[in-house]
């Protein structure tokens, strides 16, 4: 009869004459991986049954809510911990920091505005300006037209002038002469 360790063979003889025999036999060794393997495969097994049959408890998911309400209960108590130690400590608090964060946030958002308006603006204003300037050059050229035109038209009035003074001139001569020949004659016919 033979014994199986692991899948392979121990002679009879060693199993029984194992001090006799020793030198003269050969000795064979179990593979221990695969003792390892087959061992903690079995055990896996049992272990997950065993896992199981307690996480199935209600014993179990009540003590799992202890724990949790511990568990909270603690950090609520360092958090306010945290927070009064830090009501009296020079440094800042989380809340501090993120409260000044948000002001930053808020600040650089109103900057960015007020850079987008003042840009605004002062496009505005730069079209403006050069609106300005074509409408002034136009202007001074339309001024500069009117002043020729005026000139123009002062010349065609002194020529104008003269021409009506010197054809005033003989029928003032004329005319007095009228006016003398009408007193000649009141004076003739009296």
């Amino acid at each position: 009869m033979h014994e199986r360790w692991n899948g392979k063979r121990m002679p009879e003889e060693t199993r029984n004459d194992k001090g006799a025999r020793q030198g003269k036999e050969e000795i064979f060794m179990p593979d221990f991986s695969d003792v390892w393997k087959e061992m903690y495969f079995r055990m896996e097994e049992v272990w997950a049954n065993a896992v199981k049959e307690v996480i199935s408890t209600k014993t179990f998911v009540d003590y799992l809510d202890k724990v949790l309400e511990y568990n909270l209960n603690t950090e609520k108590l360092v958090r306010q911990s945290i927070d009064k130690y830090m009501e009296h400590a020079p440094v800042p608090s989380k809340k501090d920091v993120a409260r000044v964060a948000e002001l930053v946030i808020s600040m650089e958002e109103k900057i960015d505005v007020l850079e987008f308006e003042f840009m605004r603006n002062l496009e505005t204003m730069a079209e403006s300006l050069l609106k300005m300037i074509n409408l002034q050059e136009k202007m001074q050229t339309e001024i500069a037209s009117l002043k020729e035109d005026i000139g123009f038209i002062k010349q065609r009035l002194e020529t104008m002038e003269k021409k009506e003074e010197a054809k005033a001139e003989p029928e003032k001569g004329e005319r007095k002469t009228r006016a003398s020949r009408k007193n000649e004659k009141k004076d003739e016919n009296e």
